[in-house]
């Protein structure tokens, strides 16, 4: 038997795209990283994003090569709680440039396993090889671009469309810590 594709309207099809874009963000958010480049000790600037990840029994944050060299200039950062200020990355990174354009780095067993830590490591094994997609698949990426990106405290995520640094002490915004500039 011959399977049939029925085309959706693009009202349907909107539905159905805004539908798979939440439940993939709520999927996602999780195991993202904001990673901030570290202005004072209260202040930081958005600079990506990473994914946490499970390997070899340990945790570590994977991200853009690009991004990770970025800590030659000022140390960077990741926040693993709401509400908590960012906690510095202290182990190197190794790193494979373009083409690849990966950076990888351990996370401290006593750093991941405190108490306050909301985010989750994907298993290495969730991850395919390669990219084989299928016919009338989805394609969700996430990230945060450093350009034109700011952190919510309201949606206790990164966005983008901003040219503002907001700090600690930012008496209009006091609980956003890291922002960008574009």
């Amino acid at each position: 038997m011959k399977e049939t594709f029925i085309r959706p309207t693009k009202e349907q099809f909107a539905n159905i795209a805004l539908q798979v874009t939440n439940r993939m963000r709520a999927h996602t958010l999780p195991y993202t990283a904001a990673i901030s480049r570290e202005i004072s000790r209260t202040e930081g600037e958005h600079l990506g994003s990473g994914l946490y990840l499970m390997l070899r029994g340990e945790e570590y944050l994977l991200t853009n090569e690009h991004v990770a060299r970025e800590i030659q200039g000022q140390p960077l950062a990741h926040q693993l709680a709401k509400e908590e200020f960012a906690t510095r990355i202290s182990n190197p990174f190794q790193a494979a440039p373009a083409p690849y354009d990966l950076a990888l780095t351990r996370i401290d067993n006593a750093i991941w396993s405190d108490l306050k830590n909301q985010r989750l490591a994907v298993s290495i094994q969730r991850l395919a090889l390669k990219h084989e997609p299928v016919e009338h698949e989805f394609l969700f990426t996430m990230g945060y671009s450093g350009e034109r990106s700011y952190f919510s405290p309201t949606f206790e995520t990164p966005f983008r469309e901003s040219n503002t640094i907001f700090n600690s002490t930012d008496n209009r915004k006091p609980r956003i810590r890291f922002a960008s500039q574009s």
